[in-house]
C-alpha cells in the first residue's frame, strides 16, 4: 500500500494504465508486470472504477 496509477497514452497493445503498490517507483526492469483487466478482481478491485480516467 498504496496504490498509484499512471496512465500514459496508449502505446501499441496496451491502455496506457502502470498501476503499482508502495511508496515509490522501482527502476528494476521487471518492476511493472502485464495483468490483464479480467484479473483486477483478484488483485485490487478497489481500482475498477478508475480505469475510464483518461491519460494525464
Amino acid at each position: 500500500m498504496p496504490i498509484n496509477g499512471l496512465r500514459l497514452p496508449p502505446v501499441g497493445d496496451t491502455n496506457g494504465w502502470y498501476i503499482y503498490a508502495g511508496e515509490e517507483l522501482s527502476s528494476n526492469p521487471d518492476f511493472f508486470v502485464p495483468l490483464h483487466t479480467l484479473h483486477l478482481d483478484e488483485w485490487c478491485p478497489s481500482i475498477r472504477k478508475y480505469l475510464g480516467l483518461g491519460p494525464g
